[in-house]
């Protein structure tokens, strides 16, 4: 069974939310002293809609839900991020470096950070991926890699 979406443009409030969602996604867990908070700047949900297949319907109630797809992207969605990185100018000795140790040693002279923008961008998804929810959440995975395809 396959299905086609009538795929119109997000509604702004709904993209406001997703960028958001993502942003704390993005900022959650251990992270590095070298990046900075990383914010969701542009997300364009595309235009063209994904294939979707369905394979198998597992549990079906009101209460649950499981099923598995195929789903296949080649759609023009993008996403700019911002953050800023640390990056440290090695101090150049005047003197010529030797191949002994302990001498002439490199080292960071001051942090220099610096803006940095990425749009990842042609984003193209092939794979199986299963989609269940419940009172407890909604749960989707692949069950394998999807990427065909990604620019940065």
């Amino acid at each position: 069974m396959a299905f086609k979406f009538n795929w119109t443009t997000f509604d702004k409030s709904f993209i406001e939310e997703a960028q958001n969602k993502l942003t704390d996604a993005l900022n959650k867990g251990i992270k590095t002293q070298m990046i900075g908070n990383i914010k969701v700047k542009e997300l364009n949900m595309e235009t063209k809609a994904p294939e979707l297949e369905v394979m198998k319907i597992g549990d079906l109630s009101e209460e649950k839900f499981k099923g598995v797809f195929k789903i296949a992207n080649q759609g023009d969605a993008f996403l700019v991020i911002q953050t800023i990185v640390q990056i440290n100018p090695l101090v150049i000795p005047k003197q010529s470096i030797s191949l002994s140790i302990g001498n002439g040693a490199v080292a960071a002279n001051q942090s220099l950070p610096i803006p940095i923008k990425l749009r990842i961008s042609n984003l193209k998804l092939s794979g199986i991926a299963v989609l269940g929810f419940s009172n407890k959440g909604v749960t989707f995975c692949f069950k394998n890699d999807p990427l065909e395809n990604i620019n940065v």
